[in-house]
């Protein structure tokens, strides 16, 4: 018997092993739901040497093909084993299995390995091969194919597996998406999955006006693929409201149609080439797109950085003149690296590691927080007996730092920028003999009830109430204020941002009371 481990791609482990999450066609259990099984030319399972097979003798022979797809928790590699028997008259052809981009082929020879099963010859022997591959491997999906280039009848020549195992290094707890077990994973999200569950479309489109459609190859759907989508084609998709972020990872699998030679295929993010492959595919054929053709899967991995709001994926293929070959894809997931809450612009995920903080909210100890609201630091308040003081309304608001001079009722908003360290309230309010005037000016963000409230009885003669009132900011933020004025009251809140809610903190109240 002979054992053969192939290794597509080492990744450095530390003290963790393969979780088994699939098994299949060994004890009691040849459950074959999901594998699609193409060319079977007898019953599907045979008995070799004592050993139940899925195919065997004069069953899987000339075009004969398996697959299936697995959809996987976060992980970053997987392991495939797999125990492979060849039977009879092999002439030094190969059997091949895709594990997506990992590959085993191998040839096998009529007179390798024992009289077993097949018909009886002692130069037409059958052979167990147990089989390995470790892939580095990051996609949601994976795609198992099995099939060989034998040219004979399965009485002739033919081949079978069984004890089928799946194994995977999973990603950290609360990862969706990681590279190794040590990585800071935790900061990706999923923002969008295609062709996984479904082959719709999802808005990508071929040459920017035909819908992408889908195909089969090897038993699986693909988007694109033969005749769908060919080289010199692309597909394009844009998504918009992203939200704030840094980063963006995305993850799919190129399958590749026919013969490329050097053709290369490309990602473009926003114009800009951020992935390119200069291919070649000598793979053996099996069907795909209804007829025999070279496949090759490619998975693809893209980390950028990425902070716009929208994002235009164009996914394209070169082609060589004269030359038809096509192309399709699997599997594609978008993750952003997000920035901290109340961050705008940064450079990771950490609080301390942002640069602007969103509107409504500001820096504390290099961290964003909801901006406090505007402090009263300062208030003087006088009455005015000037005849030649007049205005139509009972309220007059001026601030000088923001150019403002409000006469009229309504709903005003106001906004601060930032760089403006204290902005003064100049409030003239008609005081007619009698009233009372009720103010309220708020000096303390975490008080309660510690805050300056004042009442002005309106003297005899006079018709004028003053008020200047200075406040401070806490934290430089811009700052959005609504005055609302009527008659009888003037209100002046200020917006904060928190949990993603506004809520409104009352900064300067003034009431009229008739006497």
């Amino acid at each position: 018997m002979k054992i053969i481990l192939y290794i597509v791609c080492f990744t450095i482990v530390f003290a963790q092993e393969y979780k088994t999450i699939y098994t299949a066609f060994e004890g009691s259990n040849y459950n074959d739901d999901g594998w699609f099984i193409y060319y079977s030319y007898g019953g599907k399972y045979q008995v070799c040497h004592g050993e139940k097979l899925l195919g065997g003798f004069s069953t899987f022979g000339a075009n004969s093909l398996i697959s299936k797809q697995f959809k996987l928790p976060p992980h970053y590699s997987v392991r495939v084993q797999v125990r492979f028997w060849k039977i009879d008259s092999w002439d030094a052809e190969t059997f091949l299995l895709m594990v997506d981009q990992g590959q085993y082929q191998d040839k096998y020879f009529t007179d390798t390995g024992g009289d077993y099963c097949g018909w009886t010859s002692i130069v037409a022997n059958d052979f167990p091969v147990n089989i390995e591959i470790q892939v580095s491997h990051y996609s949601s999906l994976l795609t198992i194919i099995m099939t060989s280039n034998l040219d004979e009848v399965a009485y002739n020549e033919s081949w079978g597996i069984n004890t089928f195992i799946l194994g995977i290094l999973q990603c950290p707890q609360e990862c969706l998406s990681c590279e190794d077990s040590t990585s800071n994973c935790i900061i990706w999200s999923n923002l969008a999955s295609y062709w996984q569950n479904s082959m719709i479309d999802d808005g990508w489109l071929i040459n920017g006006n035909e819908p992408l459609s889908s195909s089969i190859c090897g038993g699986i759907e693909i988007a694109g693929g033969y005749p769908v989508l060919q080289q010199g084609h692309q597909i394009e998709n844009r998504l918009q409201d992203l939200p704030i972020h840094f980063q963006i990872k995305i993850v799919f699998k190129v399958w590749v149609i026919g013969d490329w030679l050097n053709e290369i295929f490309a990602l473009q993010i926003d114009n800009n080439s951020v992935y390119s492959l200069q291919i070649e595919n000598t793979n053996l054929p099996f069907i795909c797109g209804g007829i025999k053709q070279k496949v090759k899967i490619i998975n693809v991995q893209s980390i950028t950085s990425h902070t716009s709001e929208e994002i235009n994926m164009v996914l394209s293929a070169t082609q060589t003149p004269g030359k038809i070959a096509s192309w399709g894809i699997s599997s594609l997931d978008l993750y952003i690296a997000k920035c901290s809450n109340g961050c705008q612009v940064c450079y990771g995920i950490k609080e301390t590691e942002c640069n602007i903080c969103i509107k409504k909210w500001g820096f504390y100890q290099n961290k964003c927080i909801p901006a406090p609201s505007i402090e009263c630091s300062h208030i003087q308040i006088i009455q005015v007996n000037d005849l030649n003081l007049s205005f139509k309304n009972s309220f007059q608001i001026k601030i000088d730092e923001v150019n403002k001079n409000i006469t009229d009722d309504g709903n005003i908003n106001v906004i601060v920028g930032e760089q403006i360290p204290t902005i003064t309230f100049k409030i003239s309010v008609k005081c007619q003999e009698n009233n009372t005037i009720d103010s309220f000016f708020r000096n303390c963000n975490q008080c309660q009830y510690d805050q300056y409230q004042f009442s002005n009885k309106c003297s005899h003669g006079s018709n004028v109430l003053l008020y200047n009132s200075t406040f401070k900011q806490v934290i430089e933020s811009e700052k959005e204020l609504i005055i609302r004025v009527s008659q009888k009251r003037l209100e002046i809140v200020q917006l904060s941002l928190e949990n993603q809610t506004v809520r409104e903190i009352l900064i300067i109240k003034i009431d009229i009371l008739t006497g």
